[in-house]
């Protein structure tokens, strides 16, 4: 799965941008003044819904299609998440399995009112190794183009919650084959350390 997000360099939204570029060194640097301010705002974002979800958890998921390259970031990040998340972690967030029924997941936290962020590639219109993180309802005013998530899916899961969210990496290639981009690896590698940093702090800040 694939999402668009429509906004310009120089009138991004404050629901969270980080731009970084991998060199041949494998290090990654700002790749402008403008991202090196924005870079923290997709932690921020997330750190606010840690700490304001009251008794509730959290809800990963992971959807897009292996099949077209960096289109498969999500379950990438989910199933690594899986791995390197403490077991305490469940009592602050749930990472769940993908599914091939996503849409019915989505529509069942929709409808619980539960706080979720689907995790996936996204197109802002920046370098490859972006990470975003927005409200899914931002798709009813146009600012994202969804793929394997029916349009159709998107207008009641808005109406029904403001607690849905997107958090992405921009893709280099969603063409056929099979493999992530190397900025596309390290861009997923960072998220899920500063996900597992920020979780097991609000775990230990429960105790």
């Amino acid at each position: 799965m694939e999402y668009k997000i429509g906004f310009s360099r120089t009138s991004m939204t404050t629901t969270g941008v980080a731009s970084v570029r991998t060199t041949k060194e494998g290090k990654d640097v700002s790749i402008d003044r403008l991202a090196q301010a924005l870079e923290p705002k997709w932690e921020i974002t997330f750190h606010n819904l840690l700490f304001n979800r009251g008794p509730r958890l959290i809800h990963l998921l992971g959807v897009g299609n292996p099949m077209r390259r960096d289109d498969g970031v999500g379950l990438y990040v989910i199933k690594l998440l899986k791995k390197t998340l403490a077991k305490e972690s469940s009592a602050v967030v749930k990472v769940h399995r993908p599914t091939v029924e996503p849409e019915r997941l989505i529509s069942e936290l929709a409808t619980a009112r539960e706080t979720f962020l689907i995790v996936d590639a996204v197109q802002t219109g920046a370098d490859p190794g972006t990470i975003v993180c927005a409200p899914l309802a931002d798709t009813k005013f146009g600012y994202f183009a969804t793929h394997n998530i029916p349009l159709r899916l998107i207008p009641g899961v808005v109406e029904s919650t403001d607690s849905a969210f997107v958090l992405g990496i921009e893709p280099r290639s969603v063409e056929f084959g099979e493999g992530l981009s190397p900025e596309v690896v390290a861009a997923a590698d960072r998220m899920v350390r500063r996900l597992n940093s920020m979780i097991e702090g609000e775990r230990i800040g429960e105790l």
